[in-house]
């Protein structure tokens, strides 16, 4: 019997040692420290060795997923001690760029700024389920055109690929109408025909970084507007807004998020999410961006987990019973967005001139704008009558070679406007530049201010009744 306990404590004490020295043997599976419900996926590996440091790293260092202290001894989950990083390779991080996969829900759940009423997401699932057409469109500025991935691999395309892999009986339309620089008042002129037009059953919407907060209100106003005229469109569609990131970590989604809380349309916040795991340590923002505001692939792909995310959300709770949401928008949340609920651009093309002096009407498109007025000639002018409440001029900004021109409304000078930019990329500028009690008539004419090589292209009109 004494030799029988003995054999029993030496063997329990053995256990005991080996279990200690499993314990610190360092994790080859980032995913441990973590459990299934917080983590989806990982993938790392070193892609850059950004200031040419000591770039003789071990392939464990690259691979475990232990988390350490500053000294390099582990700790108890990354919890225990004030200077304790996320990863071991942590202090490496201001010397190597890595690209890996990680998609942490905690941070998703977060990032849910309004849930939102779910009544009309859950149409669209259900349509899609049923294997009926769904369209799936994204209106807003270049991340959502793709900038900084493929247009296979941006944010937009990612989506409706879900859509596809998870209703393969449904038929899908993808709609993308992001165009790079376009902000909410660019916007709410060209939804109707972007987007409105294609009787779509869900809309993502993305300006909370170039709504840049030069003139608050009316970039309010004008998002206000959109979301109205998405929500109340003949098709009904699901209204989602999502929050882009710039490094400084703002945008307007303070403001944007006031709009949709108080029509209970969901809005999701990849700016929050991205701040929050690279204050974390768990990424870079070289890892993520091209820039200081475009998505790289994995950026682009973070987006779209972050938005299937909420979708799979939704979608668990098809059954659960929900109030409906409004059939249609009635009060508006700012006063003045109901001046653009009428807006719509108006194409160079097919405005009637009652003058033109060396301009020439070109159907090609810029932007995505089918049609813009162009000349670099000496004294060229165009006239032509509009009616509007309010007036609002779409130009070119061009690089190296933009010139500058005169608006005159009704005869009277209103302003010398630049096409050129120092920027290196063309785009599209939005400027309301009249505003009237009624909706009148109005003769407008634009004259180039000549400079040899230098051009000017206006890209539309936009009109509000």
């Amino acid at each position: 019997m004494y030799r029988m306990k003995r054999f029993i404590l030496s063997f329990a004490v053995f256990l005991m040692i080996i279990s200690s020295v499993c314990s610190c043997k360092p994790s080859d599976n980032i995913e441990e420290s973590y459990t299934d419900d917080e983590i989806v996926s990982v993938q790392r590996k070193k892609v850059e060795n950004i200031n040419g440091g000591d770039d003789k790293m071990s392939t464990s260092d690259i691979k475990t997923g232990s988390k350490t202290d500053t000294e390099g001894k582990k700790t108890d989950n990354g919890k225990t001690g004030k200077k304790a990083n996320n990863f071991s390779l942590a202090a490496k991080n201001s010397e190597y760029k890595y690209e890996y996969e990680f998609f942490d829900k905690r941070y998703f759940v977060n990032s849910v700024l309004t849930s939102g009423n779910s009544s009309r997401v859950k149409n669209v699932l259900k349509k899609a389920k049923s294997g009926k057409k769904v369209t799936v469109a994204f209106i807003g500025g270049s991340i959502t055109e793709g900038t900084g991935a493929t247009k296979d691999t941006c944010y937009s395309a990612l989506i409706a690929k879900w859509f596809e892999n998870s209703f393969k009986n449904a038929d899908i339309e993808y709609v993308n109408a992001g165009i790079g620089t376009a902000g909410s008042i660019f916007g709410v002129h060209r939804v109707d025909k972007d987007v409105i037009s294609r009787k779509p059953d869900i809309v993502f919407v993305d300006f909370a970084v170039n709504d840049k907060g030069k003139d608050q209100d009316l970039e309010n106003a004008t998002f206000d507007a959109l979301i109205q005229k998405l929500y109340n469109s003949q098709s009904t569609p699901a209204v989602i807004s999502v929050a882009m990131a710039t490094k400084t970590g703002w945008n307007s989604e303070r403001k944007e998020n006031l709009i949709c809380r108080n029509y209970d349309i969901p809005m999701l916040s990849f700016s929050k999410y991205i701040h929050t795991v690279i204050l974390s340590g768990k990424y870079l923002w070289n890892d993520l961006f091209i820039d200081e505001v475009h998505p790289n692939k994995m950026g682009h792909k973070i987006i779209s987990e972050l938005v299937i995310f909420y979708l799979e959300k939704v979608l668990g709770e098809l059954n659960k019973k929900d109030a409906l949401s409004a059939k249609i928008i009635s009060k508006p949340y700012t006063p003045e967005s109901t001046r653009f609920l009428s807006a719509k651009r108006l194409n160079p093309v097919s405005i009637p001139l009652s003058l033109n002096s060396g301009f020439s009407v070109v159907k090609s498109t810029f932007q995505k704008t089918d049609g813009f007025f162009e000349t670099g000639k000496k004294d060229a002018e165009i006239s032509f009558t509009v009616k509007a409440k309010t007036l609002t001029l779409f130009y070119g900004k061009l690089p190296s070679y933009g010139g500058h021109f005169e608006l005159y409304i009704d005869g009277e000078l209103i302003k010398k406007y630049a096409c050129a930019t120092s920027d290196t990329w063309e785009y599209i500028n939005s400027e309301v530049v009249a505003t009237y009690s009624t909706a009148e008539n109005h003769a407008v004419t634009i004259k180039n201010i000549y400079e040899e090589g230098k051009k000017i292209l206006i890209s539309g009109i936009g009109v509000t009744s």
